[in-house]
């Protein structure tokens, strides 16, 4: 698909909201730099940040790999979205700029979804870091199966 912005076509693109998020973009970016699979853009979405620190994080990314817009604060929900109507990719990859993928997921989700034209989502496990482990024990629980996951 091409963008009328950049006139480019890539495979994936990656949306990642950002609200005064500055102390933690940087490590979401660099997680999809990392990536063993390399046709893609990232395209972070200001929603509005207030505070001076995400402010010089967002100046620092933009340009090296990154596309930075910025918009009027209206949730994460609408930034994503804003996003998502401004990308190139074939295929949609939504990071939140607190999180991080793991090097080869990119990849593998990509083949995935070329080799079985009846699946339209991939999703991963979590792993958290730091303190905040309160959902650790939902999200990884072994009782559950990837199809009851998706709930079709």
């Amino acid at each position: 698909m091409k963008n009328n912005e950049t006139d480019e076509c890539v495979r994936v693109s990656v949306i990642i909201p950002c609200y005064n998020d500055g102390a933690y973009i940087p490590d979401a970016v660099d997680s999809i730099k990392r990536q063993t699979f390399t046709d893609y853009e990232i395209v972070v979405i200001n929603d509005g940040s207030t505070d001076k620190t995400t402010m010089d994080v967002l100046k620092q990314l933009e340009g090296n790999g990154v596309r930075v817009l910025h918009k009027k604060n209206e949730g994460v929900s609408t930034a994503r979205n804003y996003g998502i109507t401004r990308s190139a990719g074939e295929y949609i990859l939504t990071l939140d700029a607190d999180d991080k993928f793991s090097e080869s997921f990119m990849e593998r989700a990509v083949k995935i979804l070329d080799d079985n034209t009846e699946i339209g989502c991939v999703t991963c496990y979590a792993q958290y870091f730091g303190i905040n482990t309160r959902w650790m024990q939902t999200i990884n629980s072994p009782n559950h199966s990837w199809k009851e996951r998706l709930r079709y």
